[in-house]
């Protein structure tokens, strides 16, 4: 593990962060680094996984082009290894509170900020994959979730022109264990809390009682009244 003696101010002020951040910075000093390094992939050996995960061709070179390394950016490897602890702290939880634990870095650092959260996505997968696997998650379940972030990565695109990811808090989900793509749908694990009387109505069950969540994935279109 690499130790520059950063904090959170030291990297707020050397990456160039807004006011507004201090908090989210703060918290993740809080957390601190992993006690083993980061498990990013091989930057040389990524083009099976990127299929797996559903990254285009055009995506993955930019991912590539932009790859992090602890020497050439140790303000983002601070970064990337306090939010890839939070991350991996939460694996098997249902949805955590406050929801948006994850902000977006600013436009100012190119393709190093729009890519970021992939690269702590990435640095997850074995431990998502390993949870997987001990649950029971059949390998074609585990991967048609996980493919998700080629998605919303291919939605940036469509969107900006460039490769990004712009929904870093839903992604989590997946990566948590929290959420499984079925077939053409979605499924997320959650529990109701007191605000949804309002929806369920008076024939909500117990407080924090555990339901499923019904998500429809963008590449599915809307679904149709049967005839």
């Amino acid at each position: 593990m690499f130790e520059w003696n950063l904090d959170a101010a030291a990297v707020r002020a050397r990456i160039g962060l807004s006011d507004d951040l201090i908090p989210w910075l703060e918290g993740l000093e809080l957390i601190g680094p992993p006690t083993t390094p980061v498990p990013l992939p091989d930057v040389h050996e990524v083009s099976d996984l990127f299929m797996l995960l559903g990254v285009s061709p055009a995506d993955a070179a930019d991912i590539i082009d932009a790859w992090p390394t602890p020497d050439q950016a140790p303000e983002i490897w601070w970064l990337l290894e306090r939010c890839y602890q939070q991350l991996v702290a939460q694996v098997g939880e249902p949805r955590p509170s406050p929801r948006r634990q994850w902000q977006p870095l600013p436009l100012h650092l190119a393709a190093t900020g729009r890519l970021f959260y992939v690269y702590v996505f990435l640095a997850t997968l074995p431990t998502i994959r390993q949870w997987h696997h001990e649950h029971g998650i059949a390998d074609d379940v585990s991967w048609a979730t996980l493919a998700d972030l080629g998605e919303h990565i291919a939605i940036y695109r469509r969107i900006f022109g460039t490769a990004g990811l712009d929904v870093p808090e839903w992604m989590t989900l997946h990566f948590r264990g929290a959420l499984y793509r079925l077939g053409r749908l979605q499924f997320e694990r959650f529990r109701l809390s007191p605000r949804w009387r309002n929806v369920v109505g008076n024939d909500m069950p117990y407080p924090d009682a555990p339901v499923l969540s019904v998500h429809i994935p963008e590449s599915v279109g809307p679904l149709e009244l049967a005839v």
